[in-house]
């Protein structure tokens, strides 16, 4: 006995009744459901039940295709619709695209640089896993931050902890004059510990990796030094000579630093003597120390364990915590924030320009779908649903906001020579091809999307809901001319632009300040010289020779680099110092002649003198540190600084030697021209350039064998400052492109708003009104706007800036004249874009005005 077919649920019936309507408009089904109707006529009764399920998923595939179909119709309708509408309003359409595809080309160029900034040291196939030693000192009360490491401490660490993989040491090897044959020239050198090339991901071209440093007196050299000193040889096996003392045999090659590289250099030699490190004390603190770590340790408790390894092995007034730094932070490290802030500020760029620009595009999508009431009042009566139109005003928002990110690609690639130029970031790492970054991509699709979306939201949930008959009886026109959404929008635009013209003068008001502050010394027609390991000891001989010219007014020498490059050291004492009172003095080394080159100024005892061979146990010191050791006259009183023990001589005018976001720290000066490392020649302002040829002549003849680099000491000092001009200038262009962008946007709404009172203008200027009156009255309101703008952005500029001057010991203050004139500058800016749209409105025929609609 057969038994009865299980039938599928009386859902599934339903659902196939339901899907069975669709599949006739879309396909019979034709021969193929014949068959299985055979097929189930044949087999047997269950098979029906095979037969049921095949048409409901059969009916599910026809609906899908079916809804693919219309939803491609409508998809081309919409698209249709939009590309009318943008040919119908060219110039809102080309205002709309243009602003947002030049604020996104702005944030992308900025975008991808902070990536870049980012991006250094990951090419490192262990970057992760790799660590700088650092060392946080507390000493008297004085907390301070300590990258070099003593020498000792890399062989302790890895016979300690056997979490550390590998571990080596890196030191810079100052003033190196490399020479083969007849080129000779100053290179980038360091010497590290053979580890170096197996923790750094440098490849290799030529040699091995692992071995390359283990023998003394060999060293690794890059592609572009072994074009440069071997351009027809084979530079393995080859001798170069360093400070024109020791040969080194270069045992390998690799390839060019990449410039997103936080260890720059061109030549490594080995730790091997000469080289060698000082492992016998843990006074010595020059080396930056380097592990990598088992990718399974805690980094955390790894830190926990080495924090008092030093402080166990000192006995020092002082403690001394050892903590880990990530490799890949170290470029925009916490302890050396100048760095950091300046991308944050990039960062506030960048974010401004995007914001002004979707908040301008925001604003005329609005204004513009507002006006749009007729349309959709037409579209309901002929049966269209809220969510076509809302679809509609979404897709239109979404094309313009995509179109623009397509332009704005061409528009960043055109702005990048400005860009690198204004940046002064000519890398060959960065580059544009660099700029188009996965990560920069999807983040600006997610911006424009957002964008798009957001301003496509008004028309799409408010417009589309009206009701046909109201709209087509103009009872919206009100609502739809006073919304106050652009007015917000108006004024947050025009915000933060003045927020960016107030940033801007402060910064350049501070620059300017920064420049102009008396120094303390004559920075003019100051030619230096930095004397290189090896030559210093031709430096009597170079002077002398030098000061037999007439045009050569004085030779002075010191051990600092001027300027901005002083020592310091906590440890000293004198007659009447409290012994817990903590002062770090700075000091270098000068000659007898340093202080009248530089046309330093006395203000009370004398300069060191070849008349008083106590001189050499002496000091000269500034007037900072006068202070700090009594009320009383200097002269004559005891010092004890850097294990020497004499008596001030001379106080000095307090002269600038430390950048200017740091007050005047106490000097000592001490008489020791061996120690010169640095000259200062003071030159006649006339025949500069013969002077220079001579000196550069007296150079060769004295030091043949070393090259010769000089640089101006005012080059040098505002050199200090590029960082500040660099981010001043970033932050003009991006301020000009903010203004440029909202008074685009300003001249749109304009412009519609003159439409939407057509009529007005025309009754008004038939009824005697004048063109000025007109204007005025269109203006109106948008100058209102700019005010209200001010008044909420003088504060938040003011407490900006305010918190950035603090980074300065020498600041200028915020005067109320810059409140004032980024107002007024504001105000005539958006006047000017107002007034010529109202007085064309204005001038027009009033009977052409009356015939509108």
């Amino acid at each position: 006995m057969s038994k009865k077919p299980v039938h599928p649920p009386y859902l599934a019936k339903k659902l196939l009744s339901f899907m069975r309507r669709y599949s006739e408009e879309y396909s019979s089904g034709g021969d193929l459901v014949e068959e299985y109707r055979e097929i189930a006529k044949e087999r047997g009764k269950c098979t029906a039940c095979l037969w049921y399920w095949w048409q409901v998923l059969y009916a599910i595939h026809t609906y899908i295709l079916l809804q693919i179909e219309i939803g491609g119709t409508m998809f081309t309708n919409y698209l249709k619709i939009a590309l009318r509408n943008m040919k119908r309003h060219k110039g809102y359409s080309f205002i709309n695209i243009a602003s947002l595809a030049l604020g996104i080309a702005c944030c992308f160029l900025i975008s991808s640089l902070i990536i870049y900034e980012l991006s250094y040291d990951d090419f490192h196939e262990n970057s992760a896993d790799i660590y700088r030693v650092n060392m946080d000192v507390t000493e008297r009360g004085r907390q301070y931050y300590e990258s070099w490491t003593p020498d000792i401490l890399r062989q302790e660490l890895i016979s300690e902890y056997p979490e550390i993989v590998l571990a080596s040491r890196i030191n810079r090897l100052e003033s190196s004059s490399v020479s083969n044959g007849e080129k000779v020239f100053y290179e980038r050198c360091i010497k590290v510990d053979n580890d170096f090339f197996q923790m750094f991901s440098f490849p290799f071209v030529k040699g091995n990796h692992r071995t390359a440093l283990t023998e003394p007196y060999s060293i690794v050299i890059t592609e572009e030094m072994a074009r440069k000193y071997f351009p027809d040889e084979e530079p393995i096996g080859k001798l170069l000579t360093i400070n024109n003392e020791y040969h080194l045999q270069v045992t390998g090659v690799i390839e060019d630093v990449p410039q997103n590289s936080s260890a720059q250099f061109t030549m490594a030699v080995s730790n091997k003597p000469p080289f060698g490190f000082d492992v016998s004390s843990w006074d010595s603190q020059s080396t930056q120390t380097f592990v990598q770590l088992n990718s399974e340790v805690s980094v955390n408790e790894l830190n926990h364990k080495i924090g008092d390894f030093i402080q166990k092995r000192i006995d020092k007034d002082l403690q001394i915590r050892l903590f880990l730094e990530p490799l890949n932070e170290l470029r925009l490290s916490r302890y050396l924030g100048s760095r950091r802030q300046t991308l944050y500020m990039y960062s506030i760029c960048a974010f401004a320009i995007l914001l002004i620009a979707c908040v301008n595009f925001m604003n005329l999508s609005t204004a513009h779908s507002a006006g749009r009431e007729k349309e959709i009042g037409i579209r309901k009566v002929v049966g269209a649903f809220r969510k076509n139109l809302a679809f509609q005003f979404l897709g239109e928002s979404l094309l313009l906001s995509f179109f623009s990110l397509f332009i704005s690609i061409p528009i960043a690639y055109l702005l990048f020579p400005v860009f690198i130029n204004l940046i002064n970031m000519n890398t060959i790492g960065f580059t544009f091809l660099s700029l188009m970054n996965p990560e920069v991509i999807l983040v600006m699709i997610g911006i424009t999307f957002f964008t798009g979306f957001t301003a496509g939201c008004y028309p799409a949930i408010m417009l589309s809901g009206f009701e046909p008959v109201k709209i087509l009886r103009g009872h919206l026109v009100r609502f739809s001319r006073g919304f106050s959404l652009r007015k917000i929008l108006v004024v947050a635009q025009f915000s933060f632009s003045i927020i960016m013209i107030i940033g801007t003068v402060v910064i350049f008001n501070q620059l300017s300040f920064m420049k102009d502050k008396e120094i303390g010394y004559n920075k003019e027609q100051i030619v230096n010289i930095p004397l290189r390991t090896g030559s210093e000891k031709f430096y009597e001989k170079f002077k002398n020779q030098l000061r037999l010219d007439p045009r050569i007014l004085t030779v002075g020498g010191i051990s600092s680099q001027i300027p901005y490059f002083f020592q310091g050291s906590p440890h000293s004492d004198w007659e009447g110092k409290d012994p817990d009172y903590y002062v770090v003095i700075a000091f270098s080394y000068i000659d007898y002649d340093f202080l009248e080159a530089l046309g330093i100024q006395l203000v009370e005892g004398r300069n060191f003198s070849k008349d008083f061979s106590t001189d050499a146990n002496s000091f000269v010191v500034n007037q900072t540190l006068a202070n700090e050791m009594g009320e009383t006259s200097a002269i004559g009183k005891g010092l004890t600084f850097m294990g020497q023990t004499g008596n001030v001589i001379g106080v000095m005018k307090d002269f600038i030697f430390r950048p200017l976001n740091n007050k005047t720290r106490p000097l000592a000066l001490m008489l020791d021209p061996d120690k010169v490392r640095f000259v200062s020649i003071k030159i006649q302002p006339k025949e500069i350039a013969s002077t220079l040829n001579y000196i550069e002549k007296t150079w060769k003849q004295t030091v043949p064998m070393f090259p010769f680099i000089y640089s101006f000491l005012d080059e040098d000092f505002d050199r200090s400052f590029r960082q500040m001009e660099t981010l001043g200038k970033l932050l003009t262009t991006a301020t000009f492109i903010s203004i440029f962008i909202s008074c685009l946007g300003l001249l749109g709404l304009a412009t519609y708003t003159a439409q939407q009172r057509t009529k007005e203008i025309g009754i008004r200027k038939i009824l005697g009104a004048s063109t000025s009156q007109i204007t005025m009255m269109l203006s109106h309101e948008f100058t209102k706007w700019v005010v209200i703008a001010s008044i909420i952005a003088f504060p938040v500029a003011y407490f900006v800036m305010n918190q950035w001057l603090q980074n300065f010991a020498y600041r200028t203050s915020i005067g109320l004249w810059i409140f004032i004139l980024s107002a007024l500058l504001a105000l005539v800016l958006a006047v000017l874009t107002v007034s010529f749209q109202a007085f064309k409105a204005a001038t027009a025929n009033p009977v052409d005005s009356l015939r509108y609609e």
